[in-house]
This record gives structure tokens, sequence and C-alpha cells, in this order.
């Protein structure tokens, strides 16, 4: 690594240390301007790249991303939960249930509830957690989309 000190002469600082030490630190500059490059492009592509975690979340951003959308979608699902007005005998379809944060509730308060998400992430976290609904028969999460439910006639 460069070191510099301050000569108090017209200059400035000056590099002190052996031609060795300089060169290393030219090859550590070229590192920098490719990381540099590197941050410039994921700044581009970033948008794409959290527009596709948003529809379909994977890994563990995929994870950090459903807590962010539950924090976001909060009140609005509550809205929905306490408009559903659900009687222990109902039956629901979950499309789209992302970070999970209707089906606690869901799970709680109906005879059944499915789930279809396009995320293998988010569908294997409901899975985990709520194992003990699936194995009595009364919860089931599946990959998938909105296109592939069933539809009756």
């Amino acid at each position: 690594m460069l070191r510099l000190e301050n000569k108090h002469d017209q200059d400035g600082l000056q590099p002190v240390g052996a031609p060795s030490e300089i060169c290393a630190t030219k090859r550590e500059l070229g590192h920098n301007e490719a990381c540099r490059g590197f941050a410039i492009r994921f700044l581009l592509m970033a948008p794409r790249f959290i527009a596709r975690q948003l529809s379909c979340p994977t890994g563990l951003l995929g994870r950090f991303i459903g807590v962010l959308m539950n924090r976001h979608n909060v009140k609005m699902n509550g809205f929905a939960l306490k408009l559903l007005d659900l009687d222990p005998a109902d039956r629901v379809l979950e499309i789209g249930f992302g970070g999970g944060l209707n089906l606690p509730f869901l799970v709680r308060h109906a005879a059944f509830v499915a789930g279809v998400d396009r995320s293998v992430t988010v569908v294997r976290s409901a899975k985990t957690r709520f194992a003990e609904a699936i194995a009595g028969g009364r919860a089931l999460f599946r990959e998938g989309s909105v296109e592939t439910v069933p539809k009756r006639n």
C-alpha cells in the first residue's frame, strides 16, 4: 500500500515507499476502477433486478424482499382480511401470498387454506412455517401462477 506524507513542498503530498509499492497501488487503483464500473452497471440494472425479485423472490434476498413487502402491505392486507369476514368453515385460496403476511390469520380462522405463488423460496418458507397445518390437512402451498389454478365452469 502506498503511504503519503506531506513534505511541505510545492507538490504537497508525496509518495513514500519502494517502486514495487507504487506499482501495487496502481494495480489496486485499476481494481477500484473495475469495481466502480461494476457498481455503475449494477445501479443501471438494479431496477430490473429488484422488479424480478418483487415478482418472484428467490434466495436470501428474496426472503428480505418478502419482509419488505409485508411491511409495505400491512394496512391494505389488514383491510382485506377484515372485509373477508371469515367463517370457520370457509376454504380460502390465497394467490400470490408473497411474504405470507395473511397466512397466519387465514390458517387460524379458516377451515382450509391453499396458497399459490410463483416463488419457490416463499412456497418453501410457507411449507416450513405452517407444517403443522399442512400435516393436519388444513393447508396446502404450491408453486405456480394464477394461470395454472384449475377453474370451474
